[in-house]
């Protein structure tokens, strides 16, 4: 039983499609999950993988490689919907990299 699930590009504060993709959005319908703990998720650059034991069991390909370490999850118990937030790698190096010129040009 995999449960329904929607994977999209998150475009945070744009309002057209040539805004820059910062995170991927997954949302994951498991009604029969009851709380966030009892998922495991294992994010790697380009694979999500996430089981909930004797329930769900399911593995999404990533369109784009994402920065696992930066990765955030939320659970809707009353929804039944695990919501998953996954950074790209490429924006969270770029970010990195511009707070540090920041901070190197301030000193």
């Amino acid at each position: 039983d995999i449960g329904g699930g929607v994977l999209k590009a998150h475009r945070q504060g744009a309002t057209d499609y040539g805004a820059e993709v910062q995170a991927l959005v997954v949302k994951l319908e498991m009604p029969r999950m009851g709380a966030a703990s009892e998922a495991d998720v294992d994010v790697c650059e380009d694979l999500l993988s996430v089981e909930v034991e004797g329930k769900y069991e399911v593995e999404v390909p990533l369109p784009f490689e994402v920065d696992d370490g930066a990765s955030d999850a939320a659970f809707d118990r009353r929804k039944g919907v695990l919501t998953l937030t996954l950074p790209l790698r490429a924006w969270t190096k770029k970010a990195y990299e511009k707070a540090l010129a920041k901070r190197v040009s301030e000193q």
